[in-house]
């Protein structure tokens, strides 16, 4: 990706040798840039179930997706301990704390101790918990490398991940509990990383159906089957396992596909995506300011309440949250990018 000091949309990485790291693969990070945005639309009080039906099964799923796919073979388990501890676990510390002295300050919700809110960040139990997907994605990583490694080839590694998909399923239909750290759900998880890289090992083959006409025909077969049901499918699955199955692989398969032949080189999406972790730490903060700012104005006697008006303030928050998070974005990727495991190693 060539770097644009002046753009605003493009920033610069820097690899552990420090030179710079230009390197990227573009598609991965209009994926990330794409799904990201859809998080931020579902956490929005003005967003839609109907919208929403069509983003769950795909803008959580694709970034476990995006994390098998960048996963590499023949590493000690050391090493893969680094790199997640570095990337995944200090920030998702750093910046819990930074969001809870945040909460001390201003807050748009019913004040939470400090106690409690320090006990939510470190032990994930399921109450008043902060940017809980990158503490799955850490410790989900670490149980994909065994997974990874007891397998073969990427085709049996697969095979194991339908069989977690299942298990956890199963797990699901049984109500079982919420564990700590998520392990109620690592079994989705892994599944969608073990896609993410047998999607790698096959992906001239895969590129070959990812025509327009069989985009086309996902597409309608994912309208269809979503108007049909009437259900929403999330990345933990739904109480039908084939449906919440299907679902996926159909979703993931239209919005790669989308993202990878047709909007590649939107350098708006390039940086959400590149910058993923930072906004799923802070993006909360934006929307609640933007939701509470909105909500003083959006009363019956000045907008009429439709699924239209709700539609249009919604995605206009969305967008102004991605813009506003640029600068200080840019700012701490220039002065504290050791914050997310930049420029140096544990060990």
């Amino acid at each position: 990706m060539k770097m644009n000091d002046n753009n605003p949309f493009t920033t610069t990485f820097t690899n552990l040798n420090g030179s710079k790291e230009k390197k990227r693969i573009h598609w991965l990070d209009i994926v990330r840039g794409v799904a990201f945005l859809m998080v931020i639309y579902s956490h929005l009080k003005f967003s839609d179930d109907s919208i929403m039906q069509f983003f769950s099964p795909v803008f959580l799923t694709s970034f476990f997706f995006v994390s098998g796919y960048l996963f590499k073979e023949k590493q000690k388990f050391l090493v893969v301990l680094e790199q997640r501890t570095r990337t995944l676990l200090i920030p998702f510390l750093i910046y819990g704390f930074i969001l809870i002295g945040l909460s001390q300050i201003i807050s748009f919700k019913e004040p939470i101790p400090l106690v409690d809110r320090i006990k939510a960040l470190l032990f994930q139990s399921g109450q008043n918990e902060l940017i809980w997907f990158i503490a799955a994605l850490y410790l989900y990583s670490l149980f994909f490398f065994w997974v990874d490694k007891v397998s073969k080839s990427d085709r049996i590694l697969l095979v194991f991940g339908v069989l977690l998909f299942l298990f956890n399923s199963i797990y699901s239909l049984m109500k079982g509990p919420p564990l700590p750290w998520h392990l109620h759900t690592i079994g989705f998880g892994c599944f969608y990383m073990a896609l993410g890289k047998w999607f790698k090992s096959s992906e001239k083959i895969i590129e070959k159906y990812m025509t327009p006409l069989y985009l086309f025909i996902g597409w309608m077969l994912y309208i269809l089957l979503i108007l049909f049901t009437k259900k929403t499918c999330s990345f933990a699955g739904d109480d039908t396992v084939i449906f919440s199955f299907s679902l996926t692989l159909i979703g993931l398969f239209i919005f790669i596909g989308i993202c990878k032949n047709k909007i590649m080189n939107n350098k708006f999406f390039l940086f959400v995506g590149a910058n993923s972790l930072f906004y799923f730490a802070f993006h909360g903060k934006v929307y609640s300011v933007l939701e509470t700012a909105t909500a003083k104005l959006y009363t019956e006697n000045i907008i009429q309440e439709s699924f239209t008006t709700n539609t249009i303030i919604a995605f206009t928050i969305v967008l102004l949250d991605a813009l506003i998070l640029i600068i200080p974005c840019k700012i701490m990727n220039k002065y504290f990018s050791f914050i997310s495991g930049k420029n140096y190693k544990l060990w």
